[in-house]
């Protein structure tokens, strides 16, 4: 009789430890298919730009605009990355020859093709004229909304994700959404 409960008993806790290692299993499987989320610093977003700036700064001398590095600012108000920079630009119409100080920004959002958040949706926010009449500023602002639209298009890459940030665990995650907040983006994975 002794035996028998001694058994039961052992059977009991194999039974226990089965349940708990299912439930522990289960639990972890769970994990795997929740959203995962990393942040990218403003540091280091302004690191990346300072230092694919020459390309940028390229295109941009092309339409004979001249631009000093940019400073990034990240506007969670309005889910927006800003950058400030001075601007000369040679119109090339009679001579004219402007500088100023312009702001512009974009929304960010992740673009699978060139696995990178990119700035859609820019827009030149301000473009202050040193030398200018002030009746030409809505008149500079709009030819350099163009500008920027023709040079940078739509997509402007501002933070390449390693494909190793987007495998774990066996499984492929892909950015479902990228927030701005005062000092990061928030980049959210969703498991694929």
């Amino acid at each position: 009789m002794m035996n028998k409960v001694i058994e039961m008993v052992k059977l009991i806790k194999w039974v226990m430890a089965l349940v708990v290692l299912t439930g522990l299993a289960l639990v972890g499987c769970q994990a795997l298919n929740t959203q995962k989320s990393f942040n990218v610093s403003q540091a280091q977003l302004q690191k990346l730009v300072d230092k694919n700036w020459t390309t940028m700064a390229a295109k941009l001398q092309e339409s004979n605009v001249t631009i000093a590095a940019p400073t990034l600012r990240l506007l969670p108000d309005t889910q927006r990355i800003a950058a400030d920079f001075d601007a000369f630009v040679d119109t090339g119409v009679l001579g004219v020859k402007l500088d100023g100080h312009m702001s512009v920004s974009g929304v960010p959002a992740y673009d699978e093709a060139q696995g990178a958040v990119v700035l859609r949706q820019m827009a030149v926010d301000k473009f202050e004229l040193v030398n200018a009449p002030s009746m030409l500023d809505g008149f500079v602002k709009g030819q350099a909304q163009k500008m920027v639209a023709k040079k940078f298009g739509t997509d402007v890459p501002v933070y390449k994700i390693e494909p190793d940030k987007l495998r774990f665990a066996g499984k492929t995650w892909i950015p479902e959404k990228v927030e701005v907040a005062k000092d990061h983006l928030e980049i959210t994975l969703q498991p694929r």
